[in-house]
């Protein structure tokens, strides 16, 4: 599923969206649902179980139209009771829904004047169920946002069935399905059941310019997340592996299925736990994320019990910790000295509040090593007791000795007077005696300079200092006068002429130019770990500058070095 924007014209309508994504931001927790005709068959047809997501039934098992129909008249589901689910979700902590109102399978869950193939014409009561659950919401306070898939379509000719039909009768015109089923079909969506909290489409690329601008004319006008046909760089996607530790690009959401099918499965299903579940909800607004948990009704319309015991729990532990999670931003640690990640929740206009979410008992003390500013007082979440802070600058240390762990994923809140610098604190001596320089951390003062990470790895690579201009920062805090070298991982492009230099400078004293290779060193191309000439780090806190060479009137920059690794080694 790919989720896209349609581009807002106008500054009105820009601050409008601004407005509504800060709202959609804010929620952190919504609840997805997949039920449709394939709940029904829960994975088996005609006395077969097929593997994988059950919702794919009519493709996985080659079920032909008129079958899959015939299969769809038996979903007539009496015990759905729309009310029941809205008031599962509140209780779940979940703040918004996002409900299928089409799936692959082609059959809409509402009264669609586009095509036959919908729970008022197929289903035996005549229900719009879309109408049921969007009048349920408006009455708990539920925003309700819907999913659509509109790149696939195994019922309507035409709709793509990812390869060769199965059945004759699917095949058809593309354009023909998209202008005829798919765009009436999304505008009755936005225009039938009231505000749209957010239009999960599934969107593929082959779109014709005209069908592109006609979507998102409907879309724009309705929805609070208009995603239809053009991708956009603030924003993503994730129905599979978390992202790294630390992301650090633009508004996403974390999407995950309870059990391993995003629809309904009878039979035998790996449930997740409620403590898996709790860490990757946190990890994903620590990381400034939303989480979209799924759930598959049964063909009656049911939540299993087996995931409606998760979602009690994890409502259970947000009715208590949900400060922590909602209205919350990414954390301010460039990395997490802890079993654990943070939060940030701003307080008034200078203020701020730091959760520290502990994965596990952190031991008699709990580092808060990058934090700046000092907190003035640090709370268990959800009780009265107070936890005593010591250290200095840039290494806050608290008292956790006292807590009571227990079985529960504990949140302790730091009040701060005024904003984190977010991870821009001090280096500070690690207990080797080193001091580790963080890329994350450092700052930059050439826009040429890259920060990113590889594509093979999760590792921080920063590209930089072709001259004088190209400048790295770093804060560092030294409890007294060290003689060290810094130690570094570096590459280069071996095509330069002439060697690769450095510039290091600490605090007040002199710089020193160091030379790491030449461009006919077999270095140049492979990285390695090499030592600066001595450095004298000074105590207290002071600052370490690595910029390129001084270029001389005429004389070219040399080429970029890539730097994966800084160290600041001790002298034994």
């Amino acid at each position: 599923m790919l989720p896209v924007w349609a581009d807002l014209a106008g500054d009105q309508r820009d601050q409008a969206q601004v407005a509504r994504m800060a709202n959609w931001r804010a929620q952190r927790f919504g609840v997805f649902v997949h039920w449709g005709p394939y709940s029904l068959l829960g994975g088996s047809y005609k006395d077969e179980v097929y593997p994988g997501n059950t919702e794919w039934i009519m493709r996985t098992a080659k079920i032909s139209r008129d079958d899959y129909r015939n299969a769809a008249t038996q979903f007539d589901p009496s015990s759905f009771d729309a009310e029941k689910l809205v008031n599962e979700v509140k209780g779940a902590g979940a703040r918004y829904l996002i409900f299928t109102a089409k799936h692959y399978d082609g059959y809409a869950l509402f009264d669609s004047k586009a095509s036959d193939f919908d729970s008022v014409d197929v289903m035996p009561s005549k229900r719009d169920i879309i109408a049921e659950v969007s009048k349920a919401c408006r009455s708990e306070g539920v925003p309700l946002g819907f999913s659509y898939a509109l790149d696939r379509d195994w019922y309507h000719p035409g709709g793509n069935t990812l390869g060769p039909p199965w059945d004759p009768s699917q095949s058809g015109g593309r354009d023909r399905y998209l202008s005829e089923v798919a765009l009436p079909q999304i505008q009755e969506l936005c225009s039938n059941y009231g505000a749209v909290f957010a239009l999960h489409a599934h969107a593929g690329d082959g779109f014709h310019p005209n069908l592109r601008s006609s979507f998102s004319s409907v879309v724009d006008a309705n929805t609070v997340m208009p995603w239809a046909f053009t991708g956009r760089d603030d924003y993503s996607y994730s129905d599979s592996a978390m992202r790294g530790h630390q992301y650090s690009g633009g508004d996403w959401e974390k999407c995950r299925t309870l059990g391993n099918s995003w629809g309904y499965r009878q039979g035998r299903v790996k449930w997740e736990t409620p403590g898996e579940i709790l860490k990757e909800l946190i990890s994903t607004a620590s990381m400034g994320g939303n989480y979209l948990l799924n759930v598959g009704l049964d063909g009656e319309g049911r939540i299993p019990p087996e995931a409606q015991a998760i979602l009690d729990e994890t409502g259970q532990w947000l009715s208590q910790y949900g400060e922590s999670i909602y209205g919350t931003s990414r954390s301010p640690f460039l990395r997490h000295p802890w079993n654990g990640v943070a939060t940030l929740k701003r307080q008034g206009e200078d203020g701020c509040f730091v959760y520290l979410h502990l994965f596990s008992n952190p031991g008699d003390q709990l580092s808060l090593e990058g934090l700046l500013p000092e907190p003035s007082e640090a709370q268990l979440l959800g009780s009265e007791q107070m936890l005593s802070i010591s250290g200095h600058v840039g290494a806050w240390t608290l008292d956790t000795g006292s807590l009571n762990f227990g079985d529960d994923l504990k949140v302790i809140r730091l009040k701060l007077n005024k904003a984190p610098e977010m991870g821009r604190g001090p280096v500070v001596e690690r207990s080797d005696r080193s001091f580790l320089l963080e890329l994350g951390r450092g700052s930059y003062s050439d826009a040429r300079t890259q920060l990113g990470r590889s594509e093979s790895s999760a590792e921080l690579r920063l590209t930089s200092f072709r001259d004088e201009k190209e400048t790295g920062t770093w804060q560092i805090f030294s409890k007294g006068t060290k003689r060290v070298r810094l130690k570094i991982t570096a590459s280069s492009d071996a095509s330069f002429d002439g060697s690769h230099r450095l510039i290091v400078k600490v605090g007040g004293e002199a710089p020193v130019e160091w030379e790491l290779f030449r461009s006919s060193d077999s270095r140049a191309t492979q990285a390695g770990a090499l030592l600066s000439p001595e450095l004298l780090l000074p105590s207290g806190l002071s600052t370490l500058d690595i910029c390129g060479p001084t270029t001389q009137e005429g004389e070219s920059a040399q080429s970029p070095i890539t730097l994966t690794s800084l160290q600041l080694i001790p002298l034994r």
